[in-house]
């Protein structure tokens, strides 16, 4: 994710006043372009009294406080995307040029509505922490996936980890374990579905021990949080035992897929694991 070049930009509007947005990330994801702006209390008013970024009809989040900016993650038109660079640096250049077709609303479609929200007052957290809240609209569209040929994503798995001498078990059909860390003593379990049906690969990273109860509110607070900003997946604990992990499934029908979830997973729960392990005894 990258900042645009000018973090403010004017969207055209079918009214032609210019509607205000702070940008806050521009990447691309699964071939579509992605753009996340921040908006102020009243220019979100006007969003949902004019419909744009075709929010037709579109409800307010409930809980949503009147006063406090709101932001947005809005989806490049396909038709749109397909004719467009998708160099972000050249794309955020776009944005700014009020000739360009992604200068104007209409070219964008908003997937995502979201609001920062204060702590309860018996949080633990500092006085600057907050939660996000919001919803998904009908815009919002999944990664359609593919099925597999039977057994390709386990093949693909276990060719992988056998090419990079990385021992492994197969407890059960579809599924391997191996270990990784960042060195002996920050180190986890991993255990690696093959979901064939759909032709990807989902990883649960797995350090040893169990949040307990007197901990299990702070922990789910700062998975709240971190799960919003991550790029891929998110971090789960389990309510009953107190077991926490770190999940995520992406493509895995070819080798160069494979390779790049597990290294995005790796990398994201070794920045995360000493923090993680805090909670954990």
């Amino acid at each position: 994710m990258i900042s645009a070049p000018s973090p403010t930009i004017g969207f055209q509007t079918l009214t032609n006043k210019r509607l205000e947005s702070t940008v806050t990330g521009l990447t691309t994801n699964h071939e579509q372009i992605i753009l996340t702006i921040q908006l102020s209390s009243q220019n979100w008013q006007r969003v949902l009294k004019e419909g744009i970024f075709h929010l037709d009809d579109e409800a307010e989040p409930p809980g949503f406080e009147p006063d406090r900016p709101v932001s947005l993650t809005l989806r490049l038109r396909p038709a749109i995307a397909r004719l467009t660079s998708d160099h972000s640096e050249a794309i955020a250049t776009m944005l700014t040029d009020p000739t360009s077709p992604l200068n104007h609303t209409e070219a964008w479609l908003a997937t995502e509505i979201v609001q920062d929200v204060d702590l309860p007052p018996d949080s633990d957290d500092d006085d600057d922490a907050f939660l996000q809240m919001g919803a998904r609209t009908r815009w919002a569209e999944p990664w359609t996936p593919q099925a597999s040929s039977t057994g390709a994503v386990l093949k693909t798995l276990e060719t992988f980890l056998n090419d990079e001498e990385w021992p492994f078990t197969n407890p059960e059909e579809n599924v391997l374990r191996f270990p990784a860390g960042v060195d002996e003593v920050r180190s986890w379990m991993v255990a690696a579905l093959a979901n064939e049906e759909v032709g990807t690969c989902t990883l649960l990273s797995i350090p040893t021990g169990q949040v307990l109860s007197a901990k299990r509110a702070d922990a789910a607070i700062w998975m709240v949080k971190m799960n919003y900003d991550l790029p891929q997946g998110c971090f789960e604990m389990d309510t009953d035992d107190g077991e926490v992990r770190y999940r995520s499934t992406f493509p895995a029908l070819h080798r160069s897929q494979l390779e790049v979830g597990i290294s995005a997973h790796l990398s994201i729960m070794a920045k995360h694991f000493d923090t993680l392990v805090t909670f954990v005894d």
